[in-house]
This record gives C-alpha cells, structure tokens and sequence, in this order.
C-alpha cells in the first residue's frame, strides 16, 4: 500500500472519474499520471482504467503536453461532455448515490 492506502478495486473507476472532473475544472485536463496523484491510485493500476474509460466514452483526449518525466508527449483528458452534462458535479453524483442506496 502506497503512502494513501489501498483502495477497493471497485473505487478506482470513482475516484478517477472524480480527479478528472476535479483537475479539469482546475486545469482544463489532465493526463493520467496527474489523475493517479490527485486520486491516490497506483500508476499501473490507473493508466489501464483510464485508457478503460476512454474505451468507454467516459473520458475524452483534450490534446498532448510535453512534461518532464517523459520523453513524449503525453495525452490529457477531461469528462466526456456528455458526463459532464449528465452529472455534473462529483458532489452531485454522491448525492444520486447515496439516494439510490437509501
């Protein structure tokens, strides 16, 4: 376990979905290592479930930057705007959650 623990595999997709919402209001994008460091998630484990939720619509490529720890250039991502339309906020989705769990 890394310095902000372990976290159910299931949690992943959620508190990746959330840095993306979170770091794209804030930035305009991310790419995933951004994503794995805002949401404590392990980089394998992240860079797979990003590319998943591209696959899936989830998330959109923004454009490519160039960072220092990596000698190409790297994608950024931000929600797919129809998440975004959809949902919102993460807040708003934790809410539709726990209304849903009752």
């Amino acid at each position: 376990m890394g310095a902000c623990g372990g976290r159910p595999r299931g949690e992943v997709r959620q508190v990746l979905a959330q840095a993306a919402q979170a770091l794209h209001a804030e930035r305009g994008g991310a790419t995933w290592r951004d994503l794995a460091q805002h949401a404590c998630v392990g980089f394998a484990k992240a860079r797979e479930t990003v590319q998943d939720m591209r696959r899936a619509g989830e998330l959109q490529a923004v454009d490519t930057v160039r960072v220092g720890h990596a000698s190409r250039p790297m994608v950024r991502y931000a929600p797919a705007a129809s998440w975004v339309t959809n949902w919102g906020s993460p807040a708003t989705l934790d809410v539709v959650l726990r209304t849903w769990r009752g």
